[in-house]
């Protein structure tokens, strides 16, 4: 339409979104993550924030299951409200 802060606000918000995946040793409360864009550079950095898996990633029980992010570690090792189900390695998520 004729909104011109439309794509603005859309890739503002885009920014604020980090992404990431799951590593092998993670658990259904602790999760170790890799390639966190932007990456970990604080303990919780990302306190507070929801977490939630992508709608195609490999564990099909995690497929839009959303959980909340408690606390982090400066390497990015998310403790989160547990899930349903413990992720593999290679499972993608959004955290807004």
């Amino acid at each position: 339409n004729s909104d011109v802060n439309a794509a603005s606000n859309l890739r503002r918000g885009t920014l604020g979104t980090v992404v990431g995946a799951t590593v092998g040793d993670s658990t259904t409360s602790v999760l170790s993550t890799s390639g966190l864009v932007p990456a970990a550079g604080v303990a919780d950095q990302f306190l507070g924030r929801v977490l939630t898996f992508d709608r195609d990633t490999l564990t099909a029980n995690l497929r839009g299951q959303a959980t909340v992010v408690s606390s982090m570690t400066a390497a990015g090792v998310l403790h989160v409200v547990a899930l349903a189900t413990a992720p593999l390695s290679g499972n993608t998520f959004a955290i807004t």
